[in-house]
Parts: C-alpha cells; sequence; structure tokens
C-alpha cells in the first residue's frame, strides 16, 4: 500500500531473509478494537490504510518532496519498479 502511493511495486526493495523467522512465528495478526471500545468506549478515528497514507506524506514533506515529485523521482531511480 505504501510503495503504491509513490507508484512503485514492492517486491524490488523487499528481501526476506528466512533466516529471520521464528520457528513458532504466527501467521496472521490482527488487532481488534472491539476490547477497547467495550472496556474503555473508545474508537479508532483513523484506519490503517489512512494512517499509512499520513505517514508517507510527513516523509515526503521532511524530505522536502509532494507525491507527485516523488513518483517522478522513483520512476528515474527505478523505472524497472515502477507501476503501470
Amino acid at each position: 500500500m505504501v510503495f503504491a502511493q509513490v507508484g512503485l511495486r514492492w517486491a524490488p526493495f523487499v528481501r526476506i531473509d528466512p533466516a529471520y523467522f521464528r520457528p513458532t512465528e504466527v501467521e496472521h495478526l490482527r488487532a481488534d478494537a472491539a476490547k477497547a471500545g467495550a472496556k474503555l468506549g473508545w474508537a479508532p478515528e483513523t484506519t490503517s490504510s489512512e494512517l499509512a497514507t499520513l505517514m508517507v506524506k510527513a516523509d515526503l514533506e521532511a524530505l522536502g518532496l509532494d507525491l507527485g515529485a516523488a513518483r517522478e523521482k522513483a520512476a528515474r531511480r527505478h523505472p524497472e519498479a515502477v507501476v503501470g
């Protein structure tokens, strides 16, 4: 989702080393805010997708780039990873 925001496929940039897998690794962990809602009356205001977008925008702003400039820079540096 984050790589797609700047128009890139993630696979050329991510390496998975099985040496770092734990033998008892849980395949899928999922948060459930229902308990916090029931006990504390709390409800999330931001989805994980929205949070990822906010984080990407903040990182780009820190670099002095907007989303369009980041996409152009990515396309020049990594044409093999560009989506579309």
